[in-house]
């Protein structure tokens, strides 16, 4: 599953956390996972910040982890990050059943479109105590960004619209009606 909750809204340019979470059946040694943006049109404009594995039951020892080159930007064509996987801190007995956090993901949306995104994990593989490889397709519930104009952007729109009524409105007192010379 991706993030708790499963949303957040956010203005353009504004950093942000995605949590991720396991509800396991079977205890890893392990895990191995990409994010992706799966909007209907995706935006390629979410660029992965940093990655931080959560302890116990994953190891906080460098030479286990692996992490993107950041900042990540996770752009066309599969619009997802590099890999990021981490090793269980026993590796005899792996990480145990049950929910536990895997890794806190910071991200931006650096695109210049507002509207809802959505982001899941992809690529998943993990391996068990016996060594065994297995993928995943179930991923989760959709993890929704919603983006919204900062508030200083709105105001400015407000203020630019206002200039542009004030210029119509003092043109057309003067009985110039075409704005737009035209020129042969």
């Amino acid at each position: 599953t991706v993030g708790d909750p499963n949303s957040v809204t956010v203005d353009r340019w504004e950093s942000f956390n995605v949590l991720v979470h396991i509800d396991t059946d079977v205890s890893m040694v392990a895990l191995q996972l990409r994010l992706q943006e799966i909007t209907a049109v995706p935006s390629g404009s979410f660029r992965l910040n940093s990655v931080s594995f959560s302890t116990p039951p994953w190891s906080n020892d460098p030479g286990s982890q692996v992490v993107p080159a950041l900042p990540d930007l996770m752009d066309g064509p599969d619009y997802k990050s590099g890999y990021i996987l981490d090793l269980a801190t026993d590796l005899v007995n792996g990480t145990g059943t049950g929910e536990f956090y895997f890794a806190t993901i910071n991200l931006t949306y650096a695109g210049a479109l507002m509207g809802e995104y959505r982001l899941n994990l992809s690529d998943i593989l993990y391996g068990d105590t016996n060594f065994d490889d297995f993928t995943d397709a179930l991923t989760g519930q959709d993890y929704i960004v919603t983006v919204i104009p900062a508030p200083g952007a709105a105001v400015l729109g407000m203020i630019g619209l206002g200039c542009v009524g004030w210029v119509k409105k003092r043109l057309e007192k003067r009985g110039e009606t075409d704005y737009i010379s035209q020129e042969t």
